[in-house]
């Protein structure tokens, strides 16, 4: 399949949730500012296999014949027109709202929501996921099954957006002030090409981008005085040239160069510029590894709750 345009092709995961109203106020918000670049929006329901089991008690049935049955037939068509169709229009109609101009459609899938949201990002080769996310433990989230969580380490070359508490609050929130953390590694250099897309499709909307790197003095104690400062700049340095070649005002640009913790310096960031996007790589870490051994992404996804965090996939899988 060939590369996809970047922030062009949206799939939208929702169901009757606060989560999900989130995801479609940022992806409307989003997909309105960008104007003619998003080709589609495709409006996606999972219908999970918990809903059906609850019918099972009310069908006369034998195992194998299950689902060709009528009865069963007559319950999926059931819950298609008195639950999914209304949460399905009702998405579409908020989208329009907000001022979406093209190709809105729809589409239900059955199965896991996280296994179903990857398959169809990768087969339709989407190009951007939208969905808000909710709060809770790290362990907890990450062994039982998050869905948000959980796309994180499927196959698919989305970026993922998920929404933040402020999208609901201020429905131009998204974008005025952008966060893009750089450590030099492809998955970075990938958020910030995302942060260009941004600010050349709607350059009145983004007001700031911050490029930050972090200097973590656990992996630089046992280098020469000053060879990490002078890296880090260097880092900033390609980051501001990557964004002045995409005709991005240099006013538009600021810097930052700190030592710490990244997860720490990031949020600490994100709160002084009161960043409303922040924008990351993706690595496809394990969720097992990342829940041992701290990934940043992971962490500043579980502390930051009012900007919209958006993990940024350096390839396609394979």
């Amino acid at each position: 399949m060939p590369d996809v345009l970047p922030l062009s092709r949206f799939l939208l995961p929702v169901d009757d949730s606060e989560p999900s109203r989130r995801g479609v106020s940022c992806a409307g918000c989003l997909a309105a500012a960008l104007g003619a670049r998003v080709e589609e929006i495709c409006l996606l329901h999972v219908v999970q296999g918990h809903y059906l089991s609850q019918h099972m008690e009310n069908v006369d049935f034998r195992v194998e014949e299950v689902l060709q049955s009528e009865a069963m037939r007559q319950v999926r068509e059931h819950r298609l027109a008195e639950a999914v169709a209304p949460v399905l229009a009702q998405a579409e109609q908020e989208l329009r709202r907000l001022g979406v101009q093209g190709m809105v459609h729809r589409r239900v899938e059955a199965g896991a929501p996280p296994d179903q949201i990857a398959r169809v990002a990768l087969d339709g080769g989407y190009s951007t996921i939208v969905m808000g996310r909710s709060w809770g433990s790290l362990a907890w989230e990450t062994l039982l099954g998050d869905f948000t969580l959980s796309l994180l380490h499927r196959p698919h070359a989305a970026t993922l957006y998920m929404a933040g508490q402020e999208v609901l609050e201020n429905e131009r929130c998204l974008l005025p002030r952008v966060l893009v953390p750089l450590d030099g590694s492809p998955h970075s250099e990938a958020a910030l090409r995302e942060a260009a897309a941004l600010a050349s499709a709607s350059p009145r909307r983004v007001e700031e981008i911050v490029l930050l790197r972090v200097i973590d003095p656990a992996r630089f104690e046992k280098q020469p005085a000053g060879k990490a400062e002078e890296e880090a700049r260097e880092i900033v340095a390609r980051g501001c040239r990557l964004l002045a070649a995409a005709a991005i005002p240099e006013a538009k640009v600021a810097t930052a160069v700190r030592s710490g913790a990244p997860a720490e310096i990031i949020l600490e960031t994100a709160a002084q510029e009161r960043s409303t996007l922040i924008l990351m790589g993706r690595r496809g870490r394990s969720a097992w590894r990342d829940l041992v051994m701290g990934g940043v992404s992971t962490e500043v996804l579980q502390r930051c709750q009012e900007p919209t965090i958006a993990i940024v996939s350096a390839a396609s899988p394979s």
